[in-house]
């Protein structure tokens, strides 16, 4: 899966056009959003894409980016709790969209996932990188976008 930078900004440099970021999306982007937007622009610069690799047997697992981003969503928007991070996902087409969710995995799918991401310290791994490489703290970023 693509990076947010890789998308929207692959698109204007192939055709040759610059369009609106909110053309993008079925619903008009609010604030936070686009905040958000620039967190995960700034973030996945450098943080590797994690991928699963499937091994021939069982369904084909779903890719760990959007539940990376979700996983980041929670905490910069702040969203208490996993279940209402899976109840924002439903209806709210942009933030389902900007995860890069297709279909919302179900709960119990969602909370392995996000265990895999505590036990491997990926999210903290990601953080402590940003934070060392901009000297930005997400939560200072988020503040100083709205």
């Amino acid at each position: 899966m693509k990076n947010i930078t890789e998308i929207h900004g692959g698109a204007q440099l192939l055709l040759g056009v610059s369009f609106d970021l909110q053309d993008a999306f079925e619903e008009y982007l609010s604030e936070e959003q686009q905040a958000f937007l620039v967190l995960l622009g700034l973030i996945e610069e450098d943080c590797p894409i994690r991928t699963r690799v499937y091994v021939g047997r069982g369904r084909i697992p779903y890719e760990d980016q959007p539940f990376f981003r979700a996983a980041l969503g929670k905490s910069f928007l702040p969203i208490p709790t996993t279940d209402k991070l899976i109840d924002r996902l439903h209806p709210d087409a942009n933030f389902k969209r900007i995860c890069g969710f297709l279909r919302v995995a179900s709960r119990a799918t969602v909370l392995r996932r996000f265990a895999a991401f505590a036990q491997s310290a990926v999210m903290d791994q990601t953080l402590n990188a940003f934070v060392s490489l901009t000297g930005i703290k997400p939560l200072v970023l988020r503040r100083t976008l709205q």
